[in-house]
């Protein structure tokens, strides 16, 4: 039997590896699609699925072997995890310990009629691989611990509480870990870099009591978030993900932005 590298070269066109020949290669060489996709970008060979994202194979090949945790998997962590799924980021670890509800579909991606009741986490990881068989997709049905953090190179930031922020923001900090901060309100958004050169979200959140305890008149009522907004800021984070991945820089390195889709502004302010 001829090399991998080389039935790669001769099963790829100028759109590059499609899906079918991968397949193929992974059955004949009885190896994992992940390591076909691995090879074929190291001997710069173009796979099809990401042909459009115009990054280098150099490139394409840094996100396949990242692993990023999104940690919350509602509105924002459900979009997340699906576009860092499309761009190719090779391990996506989601965090979540609730259920879809029926409040949730108006604005959360996994959530559907027939997902109402099941856990959005493993819901998620369950069909990541209908959009990309080639990546790795694990789950945690519960509240993040320190391991979520340290198993990855960059944490995403789709929770709802202030205490939980802080508390993920600490343990970025003590595992020296990027977080990516979202956080979606009405028409209104916010995004930011938290690292271990800024306090961005005891910033963001300095009017916030910590460890305030919860209203419970406070969840009476189903959150007032539009999708267009949830969509738009995860956006965002994911491709500050992919920029602190690849080490492009981005001035929200530096600053926080906050996005007003009503009146259709954007601000950076210094964090």
């Amino acid at each position: 039997m001829m090399p991998l590298a080389q039935f790669i070269q001769e099963s790829a066109s100028e759109q590059g590896l499609s899906l079918a020949d991968a397949q193929i290669a992974a059955k004949n060489f009885n190896i994992s699609l992940a390591k076909v996709e691995i090879e074929a970008l190291k001997n710069n060979v173009k796979v099809t699925r990401y042909i459009r994202n115009n990054l280098t194979c150099d490139q394409q090949l840094r996100l396949f072997q990242s692993k990023v945790s999104v940690i919350g998997c509602g509105g924002l962590g459900g979009t997340v995890a699906s576009l860092l799924a499309r761009i190719g980021v090779g391990h996506i670890h989601i965090v979540d310990p609730d259920v879809f509800e029926e409040h949730n579909l108006n604005r959360q991606r996994f959530c559907t009629i027939k997902t109402i009741g099941l856990q959005k986490a493993e819901v998620a990881a369950t069909n990541l691989p209908d959009i990309n068989p080639a990546i790795h997709c694990t789950y945690i049905v519960n509240k993040f611990t320190q391991n979520d953090i340290a198993i990855s190179e960059i944490i995403v930031d789709c929770l709802d509480s202030v205490n939980d922020r802080r508390h993920l923001a600490d343990l970025c900090r003590q595992y020296e870990r990027p977080l990516v901060h979202g956080a979606v309100k009405e028409w209104y958004g916010q995004v930011g870099v938290a690292s271990t050169n800024n306090n961005l979200i005891n910033i963001l959140y300095s009017q916030v009591a910590a460890n305030k305890p919860a209203n419970p008149t406070e969840n009476k009522q189903a959150p007032k978030v539009l999708a267009p907004t949830v969509a738009y800021i995860a956006s965002i984070q994911v491709v500050e993900a992919c920029k602190l991945l690849l080490n492009i820089p981005s001035e929200l390195h530096q600053n926080w932005l906050s996005c007003d889709l009503l009146a259709s502004t954007l601000d950076q302010i210094p964090s």
